[in-house]
């Protein structure tokens, strides 16, 4: 485990308590999402918990987020032999030069986790006075061979100011993921997996505190041959953020759909940052196999036989006692 993703944990922590101290988490109105009844896996539920536990994240990155002994990832040895970037040398590019504009803006700004890729060639195209076009193109141009020309999923948030041209702000975004994979120790021939889990997780829960333990089943999971049964590549395919996806949904014949097809989906489905690549690469160690999320609290329950994951769902009044199959 490296020792950027231990340092992380750390700093979760710590920031946890510190974050409650503020008072910042007081009054955050929940943000929940629909959930489907009699499904093995849930979407997630944003929460006052979820969301003041991202905010505790947040806090602690930045408050010790530069202090951190996070090893870069160019000075790490293991990295270096295993896990070069896109470009020419082998290394994510360097930090260019930050954007000339009287509004300066940061990866942040071009990159929410969890939006699509459409949403950050939109921005960019907007920033940079381009076309879609060019802004997509720019962006494929600044993939690594392991994303086989889909740039969903391989762009990241961040702080850093962006820099002054279109392709160069496309490179850095890119060589943002890059970072976050590298820093977690990810090999190389496994960044692509970890990017589309590291996409899924922020899709199945709006709280970073469930995530290395949906991770811990999505990876159990893989390990069976079982189906993931999970909502959000389904959202993604067919559009249905906004709304509940109807039994046609369930029936679209696409590798998208894990109610159908064994396996991750194809891509990843959205963008994400540096603690779901964490979760992704470094799931709890266990037997979990099951998960639900509680849509008003956020809270996650986790089984590791169906059992166990019936009565979870009747907890959550997902299904009725009379409902649960016997053993």
């Amino acid at each position: 485990m490296s020792t950027a993703h231990d340092a992380m944990a750390a700093i979760r922590t710590t920031a946890a308590q510190e974050f409650a101290a503020t008072g910042l988490s007081a009054g955050l109105t929940p943000v929940t999402r629909r959930v489907r009844r009699h499904r093995a896996a849930r979407a997630a539920a944003g929460s006052v918990a979820g969301v003041a536990a991202l905010g505790a994240g947040v806090y602690g990155y930045s408050r010790w987020g530069a202090a951190a002994p996070l090893a870069p990832a160019s000075t790490s040895p293991s990295v270096q032999a295993t896990t070069p970037a896109s470009s020419a040398t082998a290394e994510p590019s360097p930090t260019p030069e930050p954007m000339v504009s009287s509004q300066p803006v940061t990866a942040d700004y071009l990159v929410a986790e969890g939006d699509t890729i459409e949403a950050t060639v939109t921005a960019l195209a907007t920033v940079y006075s381009a076309t879609e076009v060019e802004a997509r193109a720019a962006i494929v141009a600044a993939l690594p061979p392991e994303a086989e020309g889909e740039p969903e999923g391989w762009v990241s948030p961040g702080t850093e100011l962006a820099p002054t041209t279109l392709e160069a702000a496309a490179q850095w975004l890119v060589d943002l993921q890059l970072r976050n994979l590298q820093s977690m120790g990810v090999a190389r021939e496994d960044w692509k997996e970890t990017l589309t889990i590291a996409s899924i997780l922020v899709h199945e829960s709006g709280d970073p505190y469930n995530w290395t333990r949906i991770s811990e089943v999505i990876h159990n999971r893989l390990d069976a041959g079982m189906m993931l049964q999970l909502e959000s590549p389904l959202y993604y395919i067919t559009g249905a953020y906004e709304r509940r996806v109807t039994d046609d949904g369930f029936a679209v014949d696409s590798p998208y759909n894990t109610f159908m097809y064994e396996g991750l989906p194809p891509t990843p489905i959205g963008s994400s940052g540096l603690g779901a690549v964490d979760a992704a690469a470094h799931p709890e160690s266990g037997d979990l196999m099951f998960f639900l999320v509680d849509p008003e609290t956020g809270e996650g329950l986790f089984a590791e036989t169906f059992q166990q994951h019936q009565l979870n769902a009747v907890d959550l009044g997902l299904i009725e006692p009379e409902d649960v199959l016997p053993e």
